[in-house]
């Protein structure tokens, strides 16, 4: 999934399951933070103090991230918790098979709550949790990893022959362009995640195909994928809702939900589709919003908030300072639900269904 999910529709969701403004805005904003977390460099505070970030995404867009992204640290620690959800399923195909195992078990898998998988156990201990400082921005995580378990299903949070794709058909008309690209860069494209599929599977109007590593062919309906992840992206914001929030107005996923597929058909950059949310909300087309109300995700906004930067010219380099409200910022607080998520899945959850990889 891109922002126009994780940050708008997660956003609809939560204020269609009753949460305020507010509350709606941390939660999307924790949701798509989750792929912009990419800082791993601690902060050594001029006015005193220390804070290391929790990595949750790499840039591949700057080489040093994309070298990064391919390490199996950053498969285990990064990948896997935040993105590649493992679904412990062994597929058909491998089913009495030793050789190579532990990898199929990595495979993620759509998940619903209540369907036992790892991470329904996760959020099962989400929502048995007393309320946090940090529970929203929590809830947001999470709700990425469950989103994600949709639009990633198949393919693991590793640098594996096991992701490879062949034949990418992305809209059922022909593979030319793509067969095109992929001999020319084929080299260069690693076996991590879905990087040979593109940003194919995380585009919600795509009808796309592919060759698997066994030879056989799949296809997928990328506007079903993201109703099934919403409705179960929802089914979790109203068990929350109805635990931390009390009694409060919401709107049966039934009434929203051919409004939703109108969005995710929509076929357009990315900058176009998250426009297109923008005007849906302030039509009102989902929720009766306040007349300030206007949601829109600023990347590095939550930062600038908690500390502020300078570049010292004696020094010839960048200096930083926790603002007062630093505790309590989203910034910090982000962090220490994303500490929170991936401790809890790496030493709790996996180790459980034999998944070793903390």
């Amino acid at each position: 999934m891109q922002r126009d999910f994780h940050f708008y529709t997660i956003y609809t969701l939560s204020r269609c399951a009753g949460f305020g403004p507010k509350e709606a805005e941390i939660v999307a904003c924790a949701s798509q933070f989750t792929d912009d977390a990419t800082r791993e460099e601690p902060f050594y505070f001029e006015n005193g103090g220390f804070f290391r970030p929790i990595v949750t995404a790499h840039n591949y867009h700057r080489w040093l991230g994309g070298l990064k992204a391919i390490t199996k640290e950053a498969g285990y620690q990064v990948w896997i918790p935040f993105h590649f959800m493992p679904g412990v399923e062994e597929p058909e195909e491998i089913k009495g098979r030793k050789e190579e195992r532990f990898y199929w078990r990595l495979r993620v898998c759509p998940v619903r709550l209540g369907d036992d998988s790892p991470l329904d156990q996760a959020l099962k201990r989400l929502l048995d949790l007393r309320l946090k400082p940090y529970s929203f921005h929590l809830l947001g995580v999470a709700l990425h990893v469950l989103a994600d378990t949709w639009s990633h299903q198949g393919f693991i949070g590793l640098t594996r022959p096991e992701n490879e794709v062949e034949d990418l058909d992305p809209d059922g008309n022909g593979v030319s362009f793509w067969e095109h690209l992929k001999d020319k860069f084929v080299d260069l494209i690693p076996n991590t995640g879905h990087a040979e599929a593109l940003t194919i599977p995380d585009e919600p109007f795509r009808c796309w195909s592919y060759t698997d590593f066994w030879g056989k062919r799949r296809e997928f309906d990328n506007v079903e994928r993201c109703l099934f992840a919403a409705r179960a992206c929802y089914e979790v914001l109203s068990e929350f809702g109805n635990k931390y929030l009390g009694k409060r107005k919401k709107r049966p996923f039934q009434e929203i939900e051919a409004s939703l597929r109108k969005l995710f058909e929509k076929e357009g950059e990315l900058e176009n589709r998250c426009r297109w949310w923008q005007e849906a909300i302030s039509g009102s087309e989902f929720f009766q919003r306040n007349s300030d109300e206007s949601p829109e995700y600023l990347e590095g906004a939550w930062f600038r908030r908690a500390i502020e930067v300078r570049y010292d010219l004696e020094k010839k380099e960048t200096v930083y300072r926790w603002r007062p409200n630093f505790n309590e910022s989203d910034f910090r607080l982000f962090h220490a639900a994303a500490a929170f998520w991936r401790f809890v899945v790496l030493h709790e959850i996996l180790p459980k269904v034999g998944v070793v990889c903390g």
